[in-house]
């Protein structure tokens, strides 16, 4: 996927085309070349080579996949290949005579990595955000969000030590469930795990933690909130969790068939206290 990826957006191919005429054209930059291409090797050999073996060794003695994260090194190839990109411009242009044929090159540049970083992440607008937020002096600039409210109400109107099952409607804002146990300092009766973190896992846990997300998964592709409810307070009972945390829209006059009550909400969280059955 992230080769497709690199290929249709044209990251690859221009990297490639770049790299044909550094080395045709720079030859005083070969060594450099050579270095960079070192990099890339390595980040070959640790992303893919290595857990295509795990993969290999883990089919052969079939065990549990322990997934680390080195897949994720990926990723340190797309600067390598805007590298690329722009190295070629730079042999080039003391080549050209002509002034104005230099300039233009120059902008050839900065067109290819402007067009890039505008239609990629970084998103444009939150580096503008970033540059603004350095500009006032600071690192972070907070802003409020809907989920520090939660957190909010968890320290304050839950008791210490309250276990909390927290569903997210979309596994992209499962993130809520760090800040849960390390903002909100409550424990969690069930969390998604990255796939990476198999390596830790206590294995023994692995098959009944496979099965609630198998559940979660499909409390996920529900729509209506009450469809949504008839499956997770059963759930949230089964794994004794004093509390639930959902980010669907909930009519309070919802909840009057369930064994729960509404503690508090805002326009995208509900917190709900379950009564002990």
């Amino acid at each position: 996927d992230f080769l497709w990826a690199a290929t249709r957006s044209l990251l690859l191919p221009l990297a490639l085309i770049g790299f044909a005429a550094v080395w045709h054209f720079g030859r005083a930059d070969r060594k450099l070349v050579k270095m960079v291409l070192l990099w890339v090797a390595g980040i070959l050999i640790t992303a893919i080579l290595i857990p295509a073996g795990e993969r290999v060794v883990e089919g052969i003695f079939r065990i549990p996949p322990i997934d680390t994260e080195l897949v994720r090194g990926m990723r340190y190839l797309v600067p390598l290949m805007l590298l690329f990109w722009l190295w070629p411009l730079a042999v080039l242009e003391p080549r050209l005579i002509n002034l104005r044929a230099a300039q233009s090159v120059l902008l050839i540049g900065v067109v290819l990595l402007g067009g890039w970083t505008a239609t990629h992440t970084p998103e444009g607008r939150k580096m503008l955000d970033a540059a603004a937020c350095l500009g006032r002096g600071r690192l972070v600039c907070g802003e409020i969000r809907d989920s520090a409210g939660m957190i909010t109400a968890l320290r304050t109107q839950t008791p210490p030590g309250a276990r909390i099952f927290d569903f997210s409607s979309d596994d992209a804002s499962a993130s809520g469930m760090l800040s849960i146990r390390y903002a909100a300092l409550r424990p969690l009766v069930y969390t998604v795990r990255d796939a990476g973190l198999f390596l830790y896992m206590n294995r023994a846990a692995y098959g009944p933690w496979l099965e609630i997300t198998r559940q979660v998964d499909e409390i996920q592709a529900l729509q209506s909130a009450g469809a949504r409810l008839d499956r997770l307070v059963p759930l949230a009972q089964q794994m004794q969790a004093d509390y639930l945390v959902v980010d669907f829209l909930l009519a309070p006059s919802t909840l009057a068939a369930y064994p729960a009550d509404l503690v508090w909400q805002n326009k995208t969280y509900s917190l709900i206290r379950l009564r002990t059955p």
